[in-house]
């Protein structure tokens, strides 16, 4: 939290100071459109970049509209010491989005643009289980057991919006990179679900009922958003 509040601070700074200035970043004087992604930072984990399309339809103003896809899938194996036989658990996860917005852009220097903004974001995605000759024994441990299976569904969709502050820095005529953060909320619902186990022949299912969880916070971009302007 320190850390997030230390960025917001920095990237304040230097959008208050560049405010007094009378010219706009270093960019081709026809160009309408910019696309951008975003290198992630944070973590060790690779994931598919989101993208964003953004419009200008004046050169204090644009429009964007940014995609993103994630998917993730992970398998664990259980031996039984005795028989050596084996079982699997598979956890897998997928979900996409998208996001429009608008931009407000302010007097900078040759190269850098600040901005602030607003944002919604509409996403849905689903997380499944799948197992297979693996159950839990009395202590409720997961491991090998022979004739037993079972699969989950959980679909979901959210809802959130941004108020956005960032900056476009042109380190070369036509391409820039940047950081933006929001303060915001977003809402997740997670419909009704299916859960099926399976053991000696006989199957059971049962329904999840829907829930909804909300949050509201600061946020800064895990990564520096590197795009061409044409």
């Amino acid at each position: 939290m320190k850390k997030t509040c230390l960025q917001l601070a920095i990237c304040l700074c230097i959008i208050g100071g560049v405010m007094t200035q009378n010219t706009f970043a270093q960019k081709p004087a026809d160009s309408k459109y910019s696309l951008e992604t975003e290198l992630n930072l944070a973590g060790t984990t690779i994931t598919a970049p989101g993208i964003k399309l953004r419009y200008f339809m004046s050169e204090t103003m644009a429009i964007s509209l940014g995609f993103n896809y994630s998917s993730s899938k992970e398998t664990s194996n259980y031996t039984d010491l005795t028989t050596e036989a084996s079982g699997s658990y598979e956890v897998s996860s997928s979900g996409m989005g998208i996001s429009p917005g608008v931009q407000f852009h302010m007097a900078g220097t040759d190269k850098l643009s600040p901005y602030v903004g607003f944002s919604i974001s509409i996403g849905m995605g689903s997380a499944n289980t799948d197992g297979t000759d693996v159950g839990l024994d009395s202590m409720g441990v997961m491991g090998y057991s022979a004739d037993v299976s079972s699969s989950s569904e959980m679909p979901w969709s959210s809802f959130g919006w941004g108020l956005n502050a960032g900056a476009d820095y042109y380190f070369a005529e036509s391409f820039y990179a940047g950081v933006e953060f929001s303060l915001g909320g977003s809402t997740t619902t997670y419909k009704e679900g299916d859960i099926s186990w399976t053991a000696g022949g006989t199957t059971i299912t049962a329904t999840t009922d829907e829930s909804t969880s909300a949050s509201m916070g600061v946020s800064a971009t895990g990564g520096i958003r590197l795009g061409w302007r044409f």
